[in-house]
């Protein structure tokens, strides 16, 4: 598998960031993925490789990007701790970026926010979709808990914020009125799932299983999350191996039309696992 990947192309950034402040996005009707990767301190980048047809006998080139993206209601003096983006609309471009920000007593406030970026006047004028545009357009939620990883997942045609905290907590936030919701109320999950054990990541790649690596030890897939909680989940084997498990995605790496669970480690490792028939006729990693 490592001798099919190719380092296209290295980023140099100014300062860096963490394992949480890397989101991506895909415009309507593209093939083209581009990075949105936040620093330390509090500078966006919009990171995008592209393709360049030029006379050498492949026909092409690869022609790297770079554009920083000015942000508001991020004041001098704060963190950037985590960033996430998504897709509201099937048919266009509709985007949504989170952020989440802790201010020191530099800046006057200090505190823990959920910034929610997103572009209305692009939608309603059907303009064409400005990543600047976007950044400028912020609400700020305050957040009694420091936050860790914000992610997003899918329940019933409504997209949803998950954000782990502090408090051992997975927290939603519908993205209609920007509000922490009961899991109950959206079918999500039972009330089980808002106490979780310390996590250092969690993916929940529907319909696939949600998956989550611990601090410490080996990274867990659940099973039957409607039905079981966090009481009914899977060892990856030697997902410990390598140091801790930092970060985890699903992917179709090999264009078979069959996902791939991915995990990074800190030992500067990446995992591939992907799901086989056990001796007893279920499922095995």
């Amino acid at each position: 598998m490592s001798e099919n990947l190719l380092d296209a192309h290295t980023f140099s950034l100014d300062w860096q960031g963490n394992i949480y402040t890397v989101a991506t996005i895909t415009q309507h009707m593209s093939h083209t993925t581009k990075l949105i990767v936040a620093t330390l301190n509090r500078k966006v980048f919009c990171l995008e490789l592209s393709m360049s047809h030029c006379a050498r006998p492949c026909g092409c080139v690869v022609v790297p990007q770079t554009q920083e993206l000015q942000f508001t209601y991020i004041p001098s003096g704060a963190e950037i701790i985590s960033i996430d983006a998504f897709n509201r609309s099937k048919v266009g471009d509709d985007f949504v970026i989170g952020v989440t920000i802790i201010k020191s007593a530099e800046s006057g406030s200090p505190g823990q926010y959920l910034n929610i970026y997103s572009d209305w006047d692009s939608v309603i004028d059907c303009r064409q979709f400005e990543l600047e545009n976007l950044a400028q357009s912020c609400f700020s939620l305050p957040l009694e808990f420091i936050p860790y990883q914000l992610t997003h997942c899918e329940v019933e045609e409504l997209t949803v914020w998950l954000l782990g905290g502090s408090d051992r907590k997975v927290h939603i936030y519908s993205e209609h009125m920007y509000q922490e919701v009961e899991p109950g109320e959206l079918l999500l999950c039972p009330p089980s799932m808002s106490s979780p054990p310390s996590l250092s990541s969690l993916h929940l790649p529907p319909p696939s299983p949600p998956v989550c690596h611990p601090l410490l030890g080996p990274t867990q897939v659940f099973h039957d999350l409607l039905s079981n909680g966090l009481t009914s989940s899977t060892h990856l084997p030697q997902s410990s191996t390598h140091d801790m498990a930092t970060t985890v995605c699903v992917a179709d790496i090999g264009l078979t039309g069959q996902h791939r669970l991915v995990v990074g480690t800190y030992g500067q490792e990446l995992l591939v696992y992907r799901q086989v028939e056990g001796e007893d006729g279920g499922a095995e990693w």
